[in-house]
């Protein structure tokens, strides 16, 4: 019986401190957390936002070209309605410590509100393919080991970078790139909202 009541107990204190977890995320995150800001967006540039979205400010995504309405050269045509979006982007790393650059990293709202992953093109297509992630070094002498093995070993700059996605909506209305780094905990990443011109 005692042996019951303990494990009962301790079933209780685990709840009680998932609960209390879950209540300080809360407190901490906002109440506008996991909503569209009313803050106007930033336009063609980003910067990463790590736990509880508290923003890393040095490190740092640009567009730097948008091709709304993009054809592609030897892609197969979009799905009826849709629309092919081109965007370069490029990486900056001024924090301290080493950071990826991964374009699966990256979605696409349209002037619908449907979200899209990247759409990648394999040859014959010359536009479009799946590059490979890149290891940003971070400021000062890289003693430190690389974060991804696999990965191209870049500077502190990286790109630019093509991205294509499917869109619909009309190619002229609004598109919000949305830029999601590997920069905190799992489960704790924000993405970052990228308005584009």
């Amino acid at each position: 019986m005692v042996k019951h009541r303990r494990c009962g107990l301790l079933v209780g204190v685990g709840v009680l401190m998932v609960l209390m977890a879950a209540a300080l995320i809360g407190v901490l995150r906002g109440p506008g957390a996991g909503r569209a800001s009313s803050a106007p967006l930033p336009v063609n540039h980003g910067a990463a936002q790590s736990t509880f979205g508290a923003v890393n400010a040095h490190f740092a995504v640009s567009v730097t070209q948008v091709r709304r309405s993009a054809t592609i050269p030897s892609a197969p045509a979009p799905p009826t309605g849709l629309h092919y979006v081109s965007v370069q982007v490029s990486f900056q790393n001024d924090s301290q410590a080493q950071q990826r650059a991964d374009p699966l990293d990256f979605q696409l709202i349209d002037a619908l509100g449907n979200t899209h992953t990247p759409a990648f093109m394999s040859a014959p297509s010359p536009q479009c393919h799946r590059w490979t992630m890149a290891d940003l070094y971070p400021n000062g002498p890289r003693s430190a080991t690389p974060r991804d093995a696999a990965a191209t070993q870049a500077g502190r700059s990286f790109g630019p970078q093509e991205l294509c996605f499917t869109a619909g909506g009309d190619p002229s209305s609004p598109l919000t790139l949305i830029w999601d780094p590997d920069v905190s905990a799992p489960f704790f990443n924000s993405p970052t909202r990228i308005a584009l011109q």
